[in-house]
C-alpha cells in the first residue's frame, strides 16, 4: 500500500511521515530529521490512518490496504497498532495519536499538516541523468564513505553519456517459495517478497520488475533464465521461507540472469517471536547486501570504451576489497577518469571528495593538504548539484570532520540517513560521531545496528573497533577487549586499534598482553617517535573530544596505557 500521492509528506506532533524520503522521522527544534525505526507494515498502516485523519478506518479496509487482503492472524493488526503507539506516544501526555473505535476500527486524532512534496534538486544534464545514490565510510573513519555500497549502479542512474549506454540495471524478485507444510504460511512468503521489492524499489538507480510481470512464476531455478529473458531482468532474486518448530529460516540467492551464475546466497535463521520485526530485518539486510553484490558484479562487466558511469562503478568496486592505500589510490584514479569524461558528474565529485579525505586521514600521502583543499571544493560542488544525495551529504560530513566540526558533520550524516535509512555507512558514521560528541549510550546501539544490517560489510572491522573504543571509554575492559580483538582479526595491521587494545588489556589487568599490543602498535606506526603519555597529549589527540568524553579518555584510556607500561615522558 502507498499513499495516493507518493510525494506527499505529513507533519504531526514532533514527527514527519515522508515515504519519499524513506519513512518516519522525528523533527527536533532545529528542524533536523532523525529517522525512527518502524517496520514497513506499520508505516503503511500509519500512512493510511494519517491520510484519513479524523475518520474511522474500518478493520476490513485496513486489512485490504495494508495486507492486500491476505488472510493473517487476528493479532497482527493490534500488534502493529501497539508498535506505532510505543513510538508515537512515548512523550505525549495528552494520550495516544491513534484512537480505538470498539467493534469498528481505528481513528488518527492528532492534528495533521500535509507538507509540500520535496522539490527535485536542480541538476545539469548531458544526454541523460538522475539522482546519484549512496556511500562510503572512512577507514579510521573515512573509508566507509568510499565503499560506495549503495545503489547498484550509482553512475548509471545519475548520468548516461550517450544514448548507447545500457538502461538501469534491473532485478526480478521471484515469489519466495513456502517450504512449510502449512499452506496458510504462504502469506508470509508473499509478504517477504513484497517487502523486498519495496525496499529495492526505493533505490533510484535500480529498476525492479513489476509484480505483475512475475505473477506466473515461483522460485524455481529451472525457470531462471526464462524469467530473465522475458521481463528483461539482469539479476534474479530467488528465495524460500520455512518454519521449523520455533525457527524461521529464510534462504535468498542472487543470480546473474544472463549466465545463471550464482552471485550471492545467504541463510537467515530467526526465532519468529515478533514475525514482523524479523520480516523487516531480513528484507532490509537482503536489500543492503544486494547493493554490495550487484555493484561488484556490474563493475566486473567489461566495456571496450568505458563511460564515466563505468569508471565510477569501478572505483566503488575497488573499495570492496581490503582497505589499503593501493585500493584507495586505484579508486581515486577511477573517479578522476569519470570526471575527465564528464566534469559535471556530481556523483563522481562526491565519491572523489570522500576518497581523498579517506586517504589523507589514514595514510597521509605527500600532498594530502592539497587533496583536502580539493576535496572541500568537490564536496561543496557535489552537494550544490545534488542536495538530497546521501553520498554528497556524507562527503560534506567527511570534510567537516577533517576540520574538527564534528557536530556539523553529525547533522550531515543524520540527514543522509533520513534520506536513505538503508544507508549503513551514514548510520555507522552517526555512531562514530557519538564517540566524539556523545552521548556514548547512543553510540553502541547505533553501531551494533549497522553491523546487524550489514554483518559481512567489507569494512565491518572498523565498526567493531568503534564499539570497542566506546566500551574502553566507559571503563568496561572485558567488552572492549572482545570487540577490539574482533577488529584486529578483521583488519590486521591497524596500529591505532592495537594501541586501543593495549589500553583495554591494561585496564583489565593483563599486563603482558597489554605490553605486547603496545609494542606491536609502536612497530606498525613506523614513525620512530618515543611514545609516552606526554607525547600523546602533545599531539592533541583528545582535544577534539567533548568535555565529558575527554574526562572518560583520561580516566580510562590513558590509565589503561599507563598500566600497559607507557611511560609518562
Amino acid at each position: 500500500m502507498r499513499s495516493g500521492d507518493p510525494d506527499s509528506a505529513f507533519l504531526f506532533g514532533e514527527f514527519r511521515l515522508d515515504r519519499r524520503r524513506g519513512g518516519l522521522f522525528r523533527v527536533d527544534a532545529e528542524g533536523t530529521l532523525a529517522p525512527v525505526a518502524v517496520g514497513s507494515r506499520a508505516l503503511d498502516l500509519l500512512q493510511l490512518l494519517v491520510e484519513r485523519q479524523g475518520e474511522v478506518v474500518l478493520r476490513d479496509e485496513i486489512m485490504a490496504a495494508v495486507w492486500h487482503g491476505t488472510t493473517v492472524e487476528d493479532c497482527n493488526l493490534p500488534t502493529q497498532i501497539a508498535a506505532l503507539r510505543r513510538v508515537l506516544d512515548a512523550h505525549r501526555p495528552e494520550g495516544s495519536f491513534i484512537q480505538t473505535v470498539a467493534g469498528q476500527g481505528y481513528r488518527f486524532i492528532g492534528a495533521v499538516v500535509r507538507a509540500d512534496p520535496p522539490r527535485p534538486p536542480t541538476q545539469r544534464h548531458r544526454k541523460g541523468s538522475g539522482l546519484w545514490p549512496r556511500w562510503r565510510l572512512y577507514g579510521a573513519f573515512a573509508i566507509l564513505v568510499v565503499l560506495a555500497v549503495g545503489r547498484l549502479a550509482t553512475g548509471w542512474s545519475q548520468h548516461w553519456p550517450s544514448a548507447a549506454e545500457p538502461p538501469l540495471p534491473s532485478i526480478a524478485v521471484l515469489p519466495f517459495a513456502n517450504l512449510s507444510n502449512d499452506p496458510a504460511q504462504q502469506y508470509l512468503a508473499d509478504g517477504i517478497t513484497d517487502d523486498i521489492r519495496t525496499e529495492l524499489s526505493r533505490l533510484s538507480d535500480v529498476r525492479v520488475i513489476s509484480r505483475g510481470s512475475l505473477s506466473a512464476y515461483r522460485s524455481d531455478i529451472s525457470v531462471s533464465l526464462e524469467v530473465g529473458r522475458e521481463p528483461g531482468a539482469r539479476y534474479l532474486l530467488q528465495g524460500s521461507v520455512h518454519e521449523l518448530g520455533d525457527r524461521l529460516r529464510i534462504n535468498a540467492r542472487l543470480i546473474d540472469a544472463a549466465t545463471g551464475a550464482e552471485i550471492w546466497a545467504e541463510l537467515f535463521d530467526h526465532k519468529p517471536a515478533d514475525l514482523f520485526t524479523v520480516e523487516d530485518e531480513v528484507t532490509r539486510r537482503i536489500a543492503i547486501t544486494l547493493n554490495l553484490k550487484m555493484i561488484a558484479a556490474a563493475a566486473g562487466r567489461s566495456a571496450a570504451h568505458p563511460s564515466a558511469s563505468d569508471y565510477v562503478l569501478r572505483g566503488r568496486a575497488a573499495m570492496l576489497g581490503p582497505f589499503t592505500r593501493e585500493n584507495l589510490t586505484a579508486a581515486i584514479a577511477d573517479f578522476e577518469h569519470a570526471l575527465a569524461l564528464d566534469p559535471s558528474y556530481a556523483g563522481a565529485k562526491s565519491m572523489l571528495a570522500s576518497t581523498l579525505v579517506a586517504r589523507a586521514m589514514n595514510f597521509h600521502p605527500r600532498g594530502f593538504r592539497g587533496d583536502i583543499v580539493r576535496a572541500t571544493r568537490l564536496a561543496d560542488e557535489g552537494l550544490a548539484a545534488a542536495p538530497q544525495s546521501p553520498e554528497a551529504l556524507i562527503a560534506k560530513g567527511q570534510v567537516l570532520r577533517w576540520e574538527g566540526r564534528y557536530r556539523a558533520a553529525l547533522r550531515a550524516y543524520q540527514t543522509a540517513f533520513a534520506l536513505d535509512d538503508n544507508n549503513v555507512i551514514a548510520l555507522a558514521l552517526i555512531g562514530q560521531c557519538r564517540l566524539i560528541v556523545g552521548p556514548l549510550d547512543d553510540a553502541i546501539p547505533t553501531l551494533k545496528r549497522a553491523i546487524s544490517l550489514s554483518p559481512r560489510n567489507p569494512i565491518v572491522g572498523h565498526w567493531y573497533a568503534w564499539i570497542g573504543w566506546a566500551y574502553l571509554l566507559q571503563g568496561r575492559a572485558d567488552e572492549a577487549v572482545d570487540w577490539l580483538e574482533r577488529a584486529n582479526d578483521a583488519l590486521p595491521g591497524n596500529a591505532h586499534y592495537h594501541s586501543l587494545l593495549a589500553s583495554a588489556y591494561g585496564l583489565a589487568g593483563e599486563g603482558r598482553r597489554a605490553a605486547a599490543e603496545l609494542a606491536e602498535a609502536h612497530r606498525l606506526y613506523h614513525d620512530g617517535t618515543r611514545w609516552s603519555v606526554a607525547h600523546f597529549r602533545s599531539r592533541g589527540g583528545e582535544s577534539y573530544l567533548a568535555p565529558e568524553i575527554r574526562t572518560l579518555f583520561d580516566a580510562n584510556v590513558i590509565r589503561g596505557w599507563r598500566q600497559a607500561g607507557l611511560p609518562e615522558q
